[in-house]
């Protein structure tokens, strides 16, 4: 696998070995998966949100992206460090860091030749608890606004999904119509994406 970006707007200084110091241990087991499909490139994105959208204070976690021809795979990296530890038998009952709150639980596997998504939620303790398919359809709208994001020019585009509006920044130097979690149908990588109402933002 290729590393296409490093992690480059980070609002909080944090290594790996920091935070897995600060998480308490339980033991668990993870259930046995299986190749889907190669990654050719993955993206990593800050991201920021409240939860509950009012509250004044942000959560943050880390996004990554794995991009494959056909498959894109969306997750919350630093819930993947926290059980990582687990996928070889000889540590399968291992004590495991479990990450304080704030972390994304959902993981998502977007098909490229349908369209579709497959989006598991889960957490440390009890691994997949639910699956489901999904096809998300987003409306872009394109403007000519631009800006420099870590040296390539990026474009603004904006949308409505599901009950809020989107605005996205990103690069056709990048011919790649991806972006964290469900969203993508731009001609180019999402390098930054908010919610205009500045409850959520991703940014790479």
């Amino acid at each position: 696998m290729r590393n296409l970006f490093l992690l480059l707007l980070t609002f909080v200084s944090m290594s790996p070995l920091g935070l897995l110091a600060q998480f308490p241990t339980i033991q668990m087991r993870l259930q046995a998966g299986k190749i889907l499909g190669k990654s050719e490139y993955f993206v990593d994105y800050t991201y920021r949100h409240k939860t509950p959208a009012e509250s004044k204070d942000f959560q943050e976690d880390i996004i990554r992206v794995e991009l494959g021809k056909a498959l894109v795979k969306s997750y919350s990296y630093r819930l993947w460090q926290a059980d990582s530890a687990l996928t070889h038998d000889a540590n399968k009952y291992a004590q495991v860091k479990i990450p304080d709150e704030g972390l994304s639980p959902f993981c998502y596997y977007r098909d490229l030749t349908n369209g579709t998504t497959q989006v598991y939620y889960r957490t440390p303790l009890s691994g997949p608890t639910l699956k489901y398919t999904d096809t998300p359809t987003f409306s872009w709208t394109l403007t000519g606004e631009k800006k420099v994001i870590s040296g390539y020019e990026a474009q603004r585009a904006t949308c409505q999904f599901r009950g809020r509006s989107y605005e996205a920044w990103f690069t056709p130097s990048i011919p790649i119509s991806a972006g964290p979690n469900f969203f993508g149908g731009l001609p180019g990588l999402i390098l930054e994406l908010h919610s205009m109402d500045g409850a959520l933002r991703r940014s790479y």
